[in-house]
């Protein structure tokens, strides 16, 4: 039975949403009243347009998520809003903030899921500018749509002079090109999108735009400050930086706290008609995160409180009937109802009751039975006292599979992500992969040094002589891919360098300039090249945000708890086979790829893997003596499926044969293997890894060797397993 109670977390951009309105109404009025001021000042055109600031604190499981939900829902058409989480290798800039506000104008309004939030803050401008009123955004939408095209640009003009006489720090080539966005189509509206967002545009749509370059730098700013005032005269911009415990350094520093209060409060004073919310877990806030703040930034990120409590037992009743009113009409039972009447009795009334820990306890229930609710009773009371703190831990089986199936979550969620940036024109944000990275080497153990804006890599792996830099190319200009894989080269002159991209993103032959300073870069000895695929950038994001999720509590167990920080820690770090995955294990062994090397002529350029081609298709290209075609580039895959991983049980290099003796089938690189067919030496090894985490790269060499006589070598990196039906 699936239902609102097996949702993981909840969804903050849900356009679905079970509520119940007295819990922390306090709180979520104050945040409309401030949008409903917005508005009024917008409207109005005095000199007191200014922004609104909230930090709002609570207990782990206490409902920010749904807060945000409830927001969206309850404001409904009157406001957009935008969700900032901190990111390991992202500096929380202005820039960073546009980029994130206009990809959020894409998101559907509740209850209206064929607007987006562009169509209310374009239509409703334009219908108030042009003296009609906000109450009908869509109509001036379809309106304008419907008009020739010279009315439409008439009344696009006359809304740019309205907004320019009353705000004049705008920037009114960024708002011409915004107000046009919902009338644009295809490549012109992603091209747009691109460059309003303030990333940096390909070639073709700086061409379809006129432009030469993206946004500069001086005009970020008053984008921002472009964007507020359109937006505040219908759907004021609510900018909510969610899971802020996550500023806080492993190692206890205040560098990233300091940086989130700088933009915080450049956005306060600086961009009027925001309202800002702040979301942290009280305790963090209170003992890491304000004793670290200047009295000038505490007095703005401080300047409303505002405090989620816990549902009262009536509360915990209304919740109760509203997940079980969305079950199937023949389905439902009446409280206490999937409880036995003394388990529901105790968690109605007892102290510390989250509404995530009655959601979880009632979905165990509805799969279990009464008996398994009931047999989380003696935790639930050994807890009462204590708000989301877990007491004992949970059985060792009962966490691995509460922590697959939120692996399995995330990454489901990150490979969304990356379809939507595909979908949206761009590649994904280089700073969340490079952040993806960072988690993954701490959670290992490494030194990791992330560098600054003005540093030509984006990471330094390792505190010895001869650290590694780490270079993200995911730029979409070949001028910027130029310069950076230019500057990789030179840094692989005197340091081990690896630099990576996207698979999906693969440079165009006419990027002639490019091709040669790859070639540069990978003719150096101590440089590594990847393309990452699909899944290993999903799972790169994923175990960042998997990180940050537990590090903000937001982890449930089956007892609802959240799952301790270490415990999270310590499974991903014996189950995701994060060593083999080809960008860490590079970074961790930058000399691996090299060691068996023979000497030879110049490499060229890598290009991407590709599948096998048919036995007879091969066959016949050779005969003829022609080059056999070049099917498109396979996916990647950085681990085993959760299946895979629990059937192939816990193995140790003892139990495999040496080099000179026969190999099992069930050796992990025979394994690999054979199920590949055609794939690197890196997959390989990444693949048996996931098996055998202490497997060596020599050991799995010298395995191969052992199998020459079913094995078809292609350059030193590409193997090809050869079946009996020959």
């Amino acid at each position: 039975m699936t239902s609102i109670l097996h949702q993981q977390h909840a969804d903050p951009w849900s356009t679905s949403l079970l509520d119940v309105a007295s819990l922390n109404a306090r709180v979520s009025d104050a945040v409309l009243a401030a949008i409903d001021s917005a508005r009024g000042a917008a409207l109005a055109g005095g000199p007191d347009r200014h922004s609104h600031s909230f930090l709002v604190l609570g207990p782990a499981g206490a409902g920010k998520t749904h807060l945000f939900a409830r927001l969206r829902r309850s404001a409904g058409a009157r406001a957009a809003f935008v969700l900032l989480r901190p990111e390991l290798a992202v500096e929380p800039t202005p820039r960073h903030v546009l980029a994130q506000a206009v990809d959020a104008l894409r998101r559907p309004i509740p209850e209206q899921p064929e607007r987006s939030q562009l169509d209310v803050v374009v239509g409703s401008a334009v219908s108030v500018l042009n003296g009609a009123g906000a109450r009908w955004p869509a109509v001036a939408l379809d309106q304008l749509r419907a008009a020739p095209d010279r009315e439409r640009q008439d009344a696009l003009e006359r809304a740019v002079d309205v907004i320019e006489r009353s705000h004049p720090e705008i920037e009114p080539d960024w708002l011409v090109r915004f107000l046009a966005l919902p009338f644009a189509g295809g490549a012109d509206r992603r091209a747009a999108f691109q460059w309003l967002s303030g990333r940096e545009p390909d070639v073709l749509q700086l061409e379809r735009l006129g432009f030469r370059d993206p946004l500069p730098e001086a005009s970020v700013l008053p984008a921002l400050r472009t964007l507020s005032a359109v937006a505040s005269f219908s759907a004021p911009f609510v900018v909510v930086f969610d899971q802020l415990e996550n500023l806080v350094d492993e190692d206890g520093g205040t560098g990233r706290i300091h940086s989130h209060a700088r933009l915080f409060c450049e956005l306060h004073d600086t961009v009027p008609g925001l309202v800002l919310v702040q979301m942290s877990l009280e305790a963090e806030w209170q003992r890491r995160i304000s004793p670290a703040l200047a009295s000038s930034e505490r007095s703005r990120m401080e300047a409303a409180v505002l405090r989620l409590v816990l549902p009262t037992p009536p509360q915990r009743a209304e919740l109760m009937e509203a997940w079980l009113g969305a079950l199937p009409p023949e389905a439902r039972r009446p409280l206490p109802w999937p409880f036995a009447a003394e388990s529901w009795q105790m968690r109605q009334d007892a102290l510390g009751v989250t509404p995530r820990m009655l959601m979880i306890a009632a979905r165990e229930a509805l799969e279990r039975g009464i008996a398994a609710a009931a047999s989380l009773d003696s935790e639930a009371e050994a807890g009462a006292g204590a708000a989301g703190e877990p007491v004992g831990p949970l059985e060792p089986a009962s966490l691995a599979d509460s922590l697959d199936d939120l692996w399995d979550e995330h990454v489901d969620q990150a490979r969304a992500a990356i379809d939507e940036a595909a979908s949206a024109g761009h590649p994904v944000d280089g700073g969340r992969i490079t952040s993806g990275v960072t988690a993954a080497l701490r959670l290992l153990g490494a030194a990791v040094e992330v560098a600054s804006a003005r540093q030509p890599h984006q990471l330094r792996v390792g505190d010895g002589p001869a650290p590694v830099d780490l270079y993200v190319v995911q730029k979409a200009h070949p001028r910027s891919v130029a310069a950076q894989l230019e500057r990789a080269a030179q840094a692989a002159a005197t340091r081990p360098v690896v630099a990576l991209r996207e698979a999906a993103r693969p440079f165009p032959p006419s990027w002639r300039q490019v091709a040669a300073h790859l070639e540069a870069l990978v003719d150096r000895p101590r440089a590594r090249w990847l393309e990452l695929g699909h899944d290993e950038v999903a799972s790169l994001l994923a175990v960042h945000d998997l990180l940050a999720s537990a590090r903000s509590q937001d982890l449930a167990g089956v007892d609802g708890r959240p799952i301790p920080e270490s415990d999270v820690r310590s499974w991903a770090r014996e189950q995701l086979g994060i060593r083999g995955w080809r960008a860490i294990a590079a970074l961790l062994e930058p000399g691996a790829a090299d060691e068996d090397r023979e000497p030879g002529p110049p490499r060229a350029a890598p290009i991407a893997l590709v599948p096998a081609l048919p036995r007879d298709a091969r066959k016949a290209g050779e005969d003829r003596g022609e080059p056999p075609p070049r099917p498109a580039p396979i996916a990647l895959v950085p681990a085993l499926p959760r299946d895979a991983r629990k059937a192939a049980g816990p193995t140790h290099p003892a139990d495999h044969p040496a080099p000179g003796g026969v190999l099992s089938a069930a050796d992990p690189v025979v394994a690999a293997i054979r199920r590949l067919r055609l794939a690197s030496i890196d997959r390989i090894l990444r693949e048996a890894r996931a098996v055998d985490p202490e497997l060596m790269l020599s050991s799995a060499l010298d395995r191969l060797r052992a199998l020459a006589s079913r094995l078809r070598w292609f350059g030193r990196s590409l193997v090809w397993w050869e079946e009996d039906d020959r």
